[in-house]
Parts: C-alpha cells; sequence; structure tokens
C-alpha cells in the first residue's frame, strides 16, 4: 500500500482550468517575444525555473486535469446509471469499460483505509474515496497523487488448440523492456521457458490435451523513465480431443472370403488413422498397438481386404496427441432371426393367466446365410427345464407347463454357422387355487361412515380387486356391492360412506385374484354413531376445546374466533407450545431473522397443525385470514446501505390483540406476535417483533439496530410459541361441556 503523502492536489472548477489555459498560452508568447527580442538569457529560458520548464509543468497540470475530468465525468455516469449506488465497483467497471484504466487487477490498489489507488492509461496516479450520501447513493472524491512508472500487463489473451496456445500480451511502459514468457503443467514445480519468444505474442506447442497450464509473464525494462518489472500469472486448458467422432457404416462381404468398411470423422483439422490387427490380439491398444504401424486413411474412404476375424482400430492425431479408440470387428457370420413361442392349448382365465395345463410350441426363426440348424432353450419360474439343445437339423419342438404359477421361456435360433440368434422369451401365468385370506376388519366409526381395512392373500397369482358389499338384514343373504378397488396389496383400506346414523350393517369383503378366483370374508356386524352437533353450531367465543395436535399431545385451547366472525372458528392455545429464538448477535443473521420472522413463527406453528381437525395453523398476531401478511420495507434514515433492506413496522398483531380478553392473554409466561415494529429515534432505528410479556402487556423484543453513526447490533431473543388452529368446517363436537375442567373433544 502506498504512502498517502499527497503529490499534488487540484481543485476541479471551471474557473481553474480557464486560468491554467490562459497561463500555458501567455508563457508561450512570452517565450516567443523573448526569442525574438533576443534578450533573455539561456538560462532563464531553460533552467530549473526558466521558461521552458514553467511550459512543460503547465502541461503536464493541464494533463493531469484533464485525466481528472474524465474521472469526474465517469462517477457522474456511474451514479446515474446506477452502477455506483451501493459499491465502488461499478465506477470501476466503466473505468475499464472506456479504457481510462487498462483492468482492474492491475491498475485498482486497495489502500485498507477506505480509498483506493487509481492508475489511468495516461500515466498518473489517482486517490479515489468512495462516500456514502444521505439520498442513497454512493458520492466519489477524487485527487490526483502521482505518476505511474514502470511496466504494466494490461491484458493477457490466449487461444488454445488440444496441442498448442497462442498468447497475446497487452501492456504499457514497455520500451526497452525484455518480456518473457514461461509455463508449466498445474501441479509441477519446474517452470519452462519460451524459447525464441519475442514482442508481444507467442505460441506455445506441443502441449498435452484437456491439461490445465500455469502461464507466467514478466516484463522487465532496466533503464529509463519506466525502469522496473512486471509480473502476471494467470491459467490456461488446453482443448479436448474429440471423442466419438469416428464412425463404422456398411460392412460390405465381396464373395471372396474378403470384406470392406467405409470409415467416417465429423472433425476436421486432425489425422485420421488405422491399423488392422487379428481379433483378440489386442488386450490394451494403448499398449498392444505399435505407434509406427498407424496408417492414415481419409474420411468417408473404404477399408478393403478385410477377412474373418480381424479387428480394425481408428483414432485421431493432432502431431503430439491422439483421441481414444474406435474399433470394430469383421465376421463372416450374422445372426438368425428369434423363434417363436406360441401357446397351442390351455384354458384361460383372467389377466393373462391359465386355469389348465399349457402346452407351447418352439419354432425356430429365419437364417439368410447358413440356415437355421437347431433350438436353444430353457424353463424358469414355476416350472424349470434346464437349458436344453435340440439335435441338429430339429427347428419345432413342444414344451408342456403344468405348475402353478409364472414361467418364463426363453429359445434361441441357432444356424450352422453356431451362431446364435437373440432370445425370445414368453411368460405363461397359470393358477387355479382361491385366495388363501380374505378378512375384513373395523377401523373408525362415524355418524354416516364406517372405516374398515380389508386384507387378502394368494400365494400364486396374487391379490387383484376387493369388492365390498353390506347388508342391513342378516350375515349370509341381503348384500348389495357398494364398490370395487382394484389392487395388488394385501391389505386395503375404504370408508363405506352415506350410512344412517345409529344403524346397524353386516359388512363383508370377496377377495379376487388376477386368474378370477375368489374368496368371501366372514361378515362383520357394526352400528354407526350417534349424530353429534358440529363445531359451527356449537362452538362460542370463549368455550374451551382439547385439540388433538400432530405432536405434543393434546393442546387445551380457547374459542377466539367463533362462527360470527368472517374468519371462520379458530381457536388459540393456552398454553406456549416450544420456545423460539429470533435474531442472533450477528448483525446480518439478525437482520434476516427479523426479516423472515412472521413465515419463520408461522412455520413453527404449522407443524403442530392435524389435518383430521384443522386446516392449518398460525402464530398468535398474525392476520388470521392471511398468516403471511407483511409490510414493505423501512426507509431508515441512518445506515446508509441498510435502507430499504429490513422490513417495516405492521399493524398485524392488532386482530388478535382486540379479540383476546385479558384472561386469554395472560397465560403467565412471554411469546410471541407474528408482527413487526419499528423505533425510530434520533440515534438510531430499532427493528423489533412484537411479544406479549408473562402477565399479558404487550411489548417488543429489538432484534437488531442501525445506529445514527452507521453502525449496527444484533441481537438474539427467546419467546414461546403460542399456536392458532383453524377448525375444519363439519368437524364434531363428540364431548365435553365447553369449560376450563371439561373441554369439548372434537371428532370427525
Amino acid at each position: 500500500m502506498r504512502s498517502k503523502e499527497k503529490v499534488l492536489k487540484i481543485e476541479n472548477n471551471e474557473n481553474c482550468k480557464i486560468q491554467k489555459g490562459i497561463t500555458l498560452i501567455a508563457l508561450v508568447i512570452t517565450i516567443v517575444i523573448l526569442i525574438i527580442l533576443t534578450t533573455v538569457t539561456i538560462n532563464f529560458l531553460f533552467g530549473e525555473v526558466g521558461i521552458i520548464t514553467k511550459v512543460k509543468e503547465a502541461e503536464k497540470t493541464y494533463s493531469i486535469e484533464s485525466a481528472k475530468e474524465k474521472l469526474e465525468l465517469e462517477k457522474a455516469t456511474a451514479i446515474i446509471e446506477g452502477k455506483g449506488a451501493t459499491t465502488i465497483d461499478g465506477y470501476f467497471d466503466i473505468l475499464e469499460e472506456k479504457e481510462i484504466i487498462g483492468n482492474k487487477q492491475n491498475d485498482i490498489e486497495d489502500n485498507e483505509d477506505g480509498s483506493y489507488d487509481v492508475i489511468t492509461n495516461d500515466g498518473f496516479i489517482f486517490e479515489v474515496t468512495p462516500i456514502p450520501n444521505k439520498d442513497n447513493a454512493t458520492d466519489i472524491e477524487i485527487e490526483y497523487v502521482g505518476d505511474a512508472t514502470g511496466p504494466r500487463i494490461q491484458k493477457i489473451n490466449v487461444e488454445t488448440t488440444t496441442n498448442s496456445a497462442e498468447i497475446t500480451v497487452e501492456a504499457v511502459n514497455t520500451e526497452n523492456g525484455k518480456i518473457t514468457y514461461e509455463y508449466k503443467k498445474q501441479g509441477e514445480s519446474n517452470w519452462k521457458t519460451v524459447e525464441g519468444a519475442e514482442g508481444n505474442s507467442c505460441t506455445i506447442n506441443n502441449l498435452e490435451e484437456n491439461v490445465i497450464y500455469n502461464l507466467r509473464i514478466t516484463i522487465e525494462v532496466t533503464n529509463g523513465d519506466n525502469k522496473g518489472r512486471a509480473t502476471r500469472n494467470i491459467n490456461f486448458i488446453t482443448r479436448e480431443m474429440p471423442e466419438g467422432a469416428i464412425t463404422f457404416k456398411d460392412i460390405e462381404w465381396q464373395g471372396d472370403g474378403t470384406a470392406s468398411i467405409l470409415v467416417n470423422t465429423s472433425q476436421e483439422g486432425y489425422i485420421l488413422q488405422y491399423q488392422v490387427v487379428t481379433t483378440g490380439s489386442v488386450v490394451n491398444p494403448e499398449q498392444d498397438l505399435p505407434e509406427e504401424n498407424w496408417q492414415p486413411i481419409n474420411s468417408g474412404e473404404r477399408l478393403t481386404g478385410l477377412v474373418h476375424n480381424q479387428t480394425v482400430y481408428t483414432r485421431l492425431y493432432d502431431g503430439t496427441n491422439d483421441s481414444s479408440y474406435a474399433s470394430v470387428s469383421v465376421e463372416d457370420k450374422i445372426a438368425p432371426s428369434v423363434p417363436t413361442i406360441n401357446i397351442t392349448t390351455g384354458t384361460a382365465g383372467n389377466n393373462g393367466y391359465y386355469k389348465s395345463d399349457v402346452t407351447v410350441t418352439i419354432t425356430a426363426g429365419n437364417d439368410a446365410q447358413s440356415g437355421a440348424n437347431k433350438l436353444r432353450y430353457a424353463v424358469t419360474g414355476a416350472q424349470t427345464i434346464t437349458q436344453t439343445e435340440t439335435s441338429n437339423g430339429t427347428i419345432k419342438t413342444n414344451v408342456k407347463i403344468s405348475a402353478d404359477g409364472t414361467s418364463t421361456i426363453t429359445a434361441y435360433t441357432i444356424d450352422k454357422a453356431n451362431n446364435v440368434s437373440t432370445v425370445a422369451t414368453k411368460t405363461i401365468n397359470k393358477d387355479k387355487t382361491a385366495p388363501s385370506t380374505a378378512s375384513l376388519t373395523v377401523k373408525t366409526v362415524g355418524e354416516t361412515n364406517i372405516a374398515v381395512t380389508a386384507k387378502g392373500a394368494d400365494s400364486t397369482s396374487g391379490v387383484y380387486s376387493y369388492v365390498f358389499q353390506r347388508s342391513t338384514t342378516n350375515s349370509t343373504s341381503g348384500f348389495t356391492t357398494v364398490a370395487t378397488q382394484e389392487s395388488t396389496a394385501t391389505s386395503y383400506s375404504y370408508t363405506y360412506d352415506n350410512l344412517s346414523a345409529g344403524t346397524t350393517y353386516y359388512l363383508r369383503v370377496i377377495v379376487t385374484d388376477k386368474a378370477g378366483n375368489t374368496a368371501t370374508s366372514t361378515a362383520v356386524l357394526q352400528k354407526t354413531n350417534e349424530s353429534y352437533p358440529t363445531v359451527q353450531s356449537k362452538l362460542k367465543k370463549g368455550d374451551w376445546v382439547r385439540y388433538p395436535a400432530a405432536k405434543g399431545g393434546n393442546i387445551d385451547c380457547v374459542v377466539l374466533y367463533d362462527s360470527s366472525s368472517s374468519y371462520g372458528i379458530q381457536i388459540i392455545a393456552m398454553r406456549t407450545v416450544e420456545e423460539v429464538t429470533l435474531g442472533s448477535d450477528n448483525f446480518t443473521t439478525a437482520m434476516n431473522s427479523y426479516n423472515s420472522a412472521i413465515s419463520t413463527l408461522n412455520a413453527k406453528a404449522s407443524a403442530y397443525n392435524n389435518g383430521t381437525y384443522s386446516s392449518s395453523a398460525r402464530c398468535v398476531g398474525s392476520v388470521p385470514n392471511n398468516i403471511n401478511s407483511q409490510s414493505g420495507y423501512h426507509a431508515t434514515q441512518f445506515g446508509g446501505i441498510y435502507s430499504g433492506k429490513l422490513r417495516d413496522a405492521d399493524t398485524n398483531y392488532s386482530t388478535d390483540w382486540n379479540q383476546m380478553s385479558t384472561s386469554i392473554r395472560d397465560i403467565g409466561i412471554d411469546y410471541w406476535l407474528a408482527s413487526r415494529d419499528v423505533d425510530d429515534t434520533y440515534s438510531g432505528d430499532g427493528f423489533n417483533v412484537r411479544n406479549v410479556y408473562s402477565r399479558g402487556y404487550l411489548t417488543n423484543s429489538l432484534l437488531c439496530n442501525v445506529n445514527a453513526s452507521g453502525s449496527t447490533h444484533g441481537y438474539s431473543v427467546t419467546n414461546g410459541l403460542r399456536p392458532v388452529f383453524i377448525l375444519k368446517s363439519g368437524i364434531k363436537i363428540t364431548g365435553g361441556t365447553g369449560e376450563e375442567g371439561n373441554p369439548y373433544t372434537l371428532g370427525v
């Protein structure tokens, strides 16, 4: 970091610029007059305080002011376009785009005191200091601090192939300098110098493909005003040799024992090469293919003279690297077609099952070369036949399937050249046994419905469907089918609906397997419940209700809103269900926690929602019919960059708060309200989440603040969570008196 001593400071105003221009012109005229009159000494003209020296100083002053004007102009652009509204980076981006500086990496230095040194392409150093202002923007102060000398590397361009890299360097102050290019593979320790490289570009050859290289460029100037040394390191990666770019097609047999094949590649700029070897003699192409045996071939050229049991290997070559190999084997055989497998006898059941023994006929497929010769077949599954081959010349055979269950037949055609076809498969499903299990049990009983569980088992074809029946007369007759449910599960849940309250029913299930065999369960006797009142007709504000929460057991609640409200029936827990911590000692974490406080509290409360009885759950203090409602962002007068980053105050809590009586508010413990409050004072802004003190008083918990000085603080606060449950329509009151000691109980 450079010294903070300033070399020169020039005020930026129009009077100064006009005065300097006039001064420069006046000095030039003075020189001319003095020379003409020849009454001035040489020392007066060219000495350290002479006229010429003063002119040069004025010229430099003018150049410095011109460079500063460019920086000031782009400062205005940065503020107008918003690129420098909150950070200095946008301003530096513009300086680089407008080529006022070479690049940010070389020409920007962080002084670590809030200011930066900027080296312009004119060769001057300016100190740039960002200053946040009250208009939520970033002003910029610019001061000239000196001249930039020494070589500077501004930009390095690298263009790569699979085995080379073309390097171009853009630099300044390099006159009488020497440029050195060095490279190495990433991870290696020794650098290699590019021999013979001169000027601002060079080519590095004989590189490996798809490898990361480290490049080091050094410019050294040993004399003159720009004496110094500049070094810059970058990485580049060579291109990867193309893969899968070679194809083979149209293998043709010529009738003389030889074959030909067409070789193609879609890649240009590489040498296409091949080798022909005996099939099986090459285990590892990288090791077993001699480099001297590779021969060139043109893409689209047909390779001829190939014989049986040969393999053609091909690759692409760039003079240094080779691609992965592509290969094709030459054979004098073509597999025959698959055999056919047909069922010739058997009694069909349902879903592709048979209820009797099955006879299957296997017939060999065709072969246009040597001709079909025999069959190979096997049977697995319920019935097994080990792999068997027919005798030569036998191309048709019969197989009998007598075992219950699923049997799979596989068969192949074998031609006279011993080529084997792809497999033909036929699955035979056979089942003539009824399901082994058919039972029905009652799970829950309502006024107009009975929920049951049916069980079925079939070890052969498996369960296919459940037929649910009911009767009001007796256990053996008068049954009506009310539903048929297809399912392969061994257990199925079903609810008999549209029943009459207080009525006795006989219920049974018929289990059907996939083959169509059935088994009927024993009928069960069940009476529906008597009619109960609904929560809409029964509950009033202040009634006590016992709520079966999704976790933590039952929660005693009080009706906060009844059916006379527009919010539906909502009940509030009369205790906290857990402790929730918001905020943090870290300001950023505390700010995020503050901004998401409403959704966090509502999400915590939602975990206690029992979907059987309530549609949702929320944290008390949220808007009853819009639980995640929240304000916009607070425009704080302090903190600069934090304005518009923290949520504003809201009145979410007021609806619940005004609805809650003192006895409901005071539960003897502090708890959160899903609502925010903001304290604006002369010393800063405080951002709070509302809560209720243990004696029922409304108060706030500070999570973070932004002070007038710009400093920030975060705080961690823990309070209880008090959920509100929105009951579903139609939920029944099944017991209790609604008093604190005997709350109403809920049912469906």
